[in-house]
């Protein structure tokens, strides 16, 4: 009966054992379970950390980007619109020098052209003038022929036949008269005529070059001053939560050391009773 209780007792005693090793191997691996989740989170948090510390140090350079361009174009813009105002100047300028130019231009030929007509129209004069002086001559000539004639007339015969002379000689001397009044009118026609032509061309010339004339410039629209953009909207970054880690699953020392132990008992209790039943009754 005693040595059965101990060979109860040591079986018991080996599974109770077990148990307990396997509840240590258990608490262990729970442990090792708690420093690593505790270690993985530490990591997270550190990742997160140093990246919203990244992203602000970002956000921070890309405003200050955006102030270094938003200046620098602004500085470029006034340059251009300053440059664009003088631009526009020099052009009024020259385009007003040009006007003035072209008009001392047509002033300069209007005065040869006046002097061109008065030039034409007084040798136009000289020449009718001339044409009266010889004209005049002519008939003296003529009437200082004709009264020799008569005079010689008179002389001859007397009667009928010296005053058919003398009426003839006066005839001879109205012809001649009348010749040269006509080639008079015609040399006064022919003046006005070239006066009116004279008049006409230097007219005509005037009006061409009143048509070639530059138009006088007229100042440009100015030039629109350059405007700021808005400013943009800001939006800063958000901030990176850790990653999420699951906690470990842990096993339960406990429940293995209470399963243990009736696992043992329950070991003692049968191998007890296998004894029993081979000693029999």
């Amino acid at each position: 009966m005693g040595a059965q209780l101990v060979i109860a007792g040591v079986s018991a005693a080996i599974g109770l054992a077990s148990s307990l090793m396997g509840a240590s191997q258990a608490q262990s691996a729970n442990d090792q379970a708690q420093r690593n989740y505790e270690e993985q989170k530490k990591a997270a948090e550190e990742t997160a950390k140093k990246t919203n510390e990244y992203n602000k140090k970002a956000f921070g350079v890309e405003i200050l980007n955006y102030e270094r361009n938003a200046a620098y174009n602004w500085e470029t813009a006034l340059q251009t619109y300053d440059y664009n105002v003088k631009r526009q100047d020099y052009q009024e300028a020259q385009a007003m020098k040009a006007y003035e130019s072209d008009q001392g231009r047509i002033a300069g030929q209007k005065t040869a052209n006046a002097w061109a007509a008065t030039q034409g129209a007084e040798s136009e004069q000289r020449a009718l003038e001339q044409v009266r002086i010889g004209n005049a001559f002519e008939m003296q000539n003529a009437m200082v022929s004709q009264l020799r004639a008569m005079g010689t007339a008179s002389l001859g015969q007397a009667g009928k036949s010296t005053q058919r002379s003398i009426n003839s000689t006066l005839a001879e001397l109205g012809r001649e008269i009348g010749v040269m009044d006509a080639s008079l009118k015609a040399a006064v026609t022919d003046t006005n005529m070239n006066l009116i032509n004279q008049m006409g061309e230097y007219y005509f010339a005037n009006k061409n070059l009143d048509l070639t004339a530059m138009l006088m410039p007229e100042a440009l629209p100015d030039i629109p001053e350059p405007i700021k953009p808005p400013d943009p909207i800001w939006l800063e970054p958000m901030e990176v939560e850790p990653n999420a880690i699951s906690p470990p699953i842990k096993q339960d020392v406990g429940a293995m050391v209470v399963q243990g132990a009736f696992n043992a008992a329950s070991s003692g209790l049968s191998t007890f009773a296998n004894f029993q039943n081979k000693k029999g009754p």
